[in-house]
């Protein structure tokens, strides 16, 4: 069944789970995946500063919570009836 000496391997989307659940830190494309959204949407709302972002280099890094902050101000306007 098992042999002895084979090395331990996780199954991939365990590795990707815990990898993504260990992240702060997004680039823009990234970013759009996590919040299903396009990345031009994204680098949009940081430019026009709703949506937090760090500078670093030449590449912009968002947090995790800051992302989810984002969502949750967009939920909430949509329950008002606002525009987003």
């Amino acid at each position: 069944m098992f042999r002895k000496n084979a090395p331990a391997v996780l199954p991939l989307n365990t590795v990707a789970i815990s990898y993504a659940e260990s992240r702060r830190g997004y680039r823009i494309a990234e970013a759009a995946e996590y919040m299903g959204v396009s990345p031009w949407f994204v680098e949009l709302k940081i430019r026009s500063k709703e949506l937090a972002a760090l500078k670093m280099c030449r590449h912009y890094t968002i947090l995790k919570e800051d992302m989810d902050a984002f969502l949750d101000e967009q939920r909430i306007a949509a329950m008002r009836g606002e525009a987003a």
